[in-house]
């Protein structure tokens, strides 16, 4: 019997993916540092620089004048600056999110979006069909959400992709904290340490799924390029993990 493969999105401003599961690459990080480092694939302070400080095994592939500018704490050049002309940054990792055995990955990462440069652009985005995804976007309100891909080994309905994801109002010109995770079958989105949406990655429309969890590495920050969308903002503090992060580990993200 073929397997059919079913994929999810859900509707934020980031955009993640992989294909690499190797994990031997990784280095230690201090032990001194303030934030979760069990299972840290990589952490992009972006201080000056697009470079990842876990591990020298990342690749980073920038494209366009990458910008540096002030911080959410008024530091100057601590933070990457996106202007929406053509500027991005290719992300793989030197680990894969996803992988086995537990099937688990969180992302989390500091945003400033320009409100009046969105419509609906993805901030970060796959490369791969497997994926985490952000977006921000603005109608009567500016807003922020996220999404998580896969495949499914048996699809009840019969169709071939599937939308699952939340969003939410956030304050213009103010800084915003996202985090997604996935693990123990389930997908959740948290905005400024709070959990806005949740869900059951086994069931679909009150059916039983068999998800595919493809590991996957690769990432876009600040453009869905194919289709020509530059996202406009300034992102800061980016980390990526293989494993679920708990809602205690969320909030000292939150609260670095």
């Amino acid at each position: 019997m073929k397997n059919k493969c079913i994929y999810i999105v859900i509707a934020t401003g980031l955009f993640f993916s992989a294909c690499n599961d190797d994990d031997e690459t990784l280095t230690s990080t201090p032990a001194e540092e303030n934030y979760p480092t069990d299972g840290l694939v990589a952490y992009f302070p972006f201080d000056s620089s697009y470079q990842d400080v876990v591990t020298t095994e990342t690749q980073e592939t920038p494209t366009g004048n990458l910008a540096y500018t002030v911080d959410r704490e008024g530091k100057s050049g601590s933070a990457i600056e996106f202007l929406g002309n053509e500027q991005y940054l290719e992300v793989e990792l030197a680990g894969s999110l996803t992988g086995s055995p537990n099937h688990e990955a969180s992302i989390a990462v500091w945003v400033l979006p320009n409100p009046d440069g969105l419509g609906g652009t993805r901030l970060l985005a796959e490369t791969t069909l497997a994926s985490f995804q952000c977006r921000s976007f603005k109608n009567t309100s500016l807003k922020i959400g996220g999404s998580f891909a896969y495949g499914l080994e048996e699809n009840p309905t019969g169709t071939t992709g599937i939308a699952t994801g939340s969003s939410k109002s956030v304050a213009e010109n103010t800084w915003v904290h996202i985090a997604l995770t996935v693990g123990n079958g389930e997908f959740r989105i948290y905005v400024n340490g709070e959990l806005i949406y949740s869900d059951n990655v086994f069931e679909h429309n009150g059916q039983p799924v068999e998800p595919i969890f493809e590991p996957f590495n690769q990432f876009v920050l600040g453009a869905n390029y194919t289709k020509g969308e530059y996202w406009i903002g300034v992102m800061d503090d980016l980390f990526f993990y293989k494993r679920m992060l708990t809602q205690e580990e969320i909030n000292l993200l939150y609260t670095l």
